[in-house]
């Protein structure tokens, strides 16, 4: 925790502090594949003539590519995709039964929906919009951007939970693997593979917060620990007392 008097190296931390605090763990595919790669130099740009689905749409495409789905097409999201950016002035549809996958991602340098539309809605598996630094810029978004123009609508959505948050009921100390809440996680809607963060209840928040992915239920509230990544057990680190807990829906992806 900082203090009105650490101005100086908190500023100068800044970028170390919140780089992981509205990011969830990236799919290893995903982060081998678009992170920190693919530099463009120069691009081309074509415009599909047909409605398909993104499998098709990558094969035409590439991903040194910038991609236009032009007025009166709909590319259908059943794989991942990599392209160099993306321009929607048409339509792409992006959902639970187009998705094959429990895990699939878009990556672009940048999205700009112009004049068309971007409807994803996931309830039951998990997609990743990943904007890419390749050095890109559109002339209106610019770079790195997942952004609307010319009357286009961008339409984001999962499932609905009916509490975002909880409280513990009993302390969490260091080396526990579960934790237990005062509501019951069934019941609010949380589900095994979400991602949880323990807030710190140190005073004036001092401390670090600590994220963990669930890895199941047991009786009286409590939720099994895994880590962030999913791949082990979680263990608690340090000491909270009866705090807020948040799902991922709280954090923005």
């Amino acid at each position: 925790a900082f203090g009105q008097q650490d101005e100086t190296e908190y500023i100068d931390d800044f970028s170390t502090l919140i780089k992981d605090s509205y990011s969830a763990p990236l799919p290893q595919d995903l982060a081998a594949t678009c992170k920190n790669q693919n530099q463009v130099t120069v691009s081309t740009t074509k415009s599909i003539t047909s409605s398909m689905l993104s499998s098709d749409l990558q094969i035409f495409c590439g991903t040194d590519t910038i991609c236009i789905i032009p007025t009166g097409f709909t590319v259908t999201m059943n794989s991942n995709l990599n392209v160099a950016a993306l321009v929607v002035s048409g339509s792409l549809i992006w959902n639970d039964a187009s998705q094959t996958s429990n895990n699939q991602w878009l990556c672009a340098g940048y999205i700009a929906v112009d004049g068309g539309q971007f409807d994803m809605n996931l309830i039951s598996k998990q997609g990743y919009i990943y904007i890419k630094n390749n050095g890109l810029k559109h002339p209106t978004v610019y770079t790195r951007a997942f952004a609307a123009l010319n009357t286009g609508k961008i339409y984001v959505s999962g499932r609905s939970l009916s509490r975002t948050w909880s409280l513990l009921a009993n302390k969490a100390t260091y080396g526990m693997t579960s934790i237990s809440l005062l509501h019951k996680p069934e019941d609010m809607g949380w589900r095994v593979g979400d991602r949880i963060v323990i807030a710190p209840t140190a005073t004036s928040s001092s401390g670090n917060a600590e994220d963990y992915t669930i890895g199941g239920f047991e009786d009286n509230n409590t939720i099994k620990l895994l880590n962030k990544d999913g791949t082990s057990t979680g263990f608690i680190s340090s000491y909270f007392r009866s705090q807020t807990v948040f799902t991922g829906a709280n954090m923005s992806d």
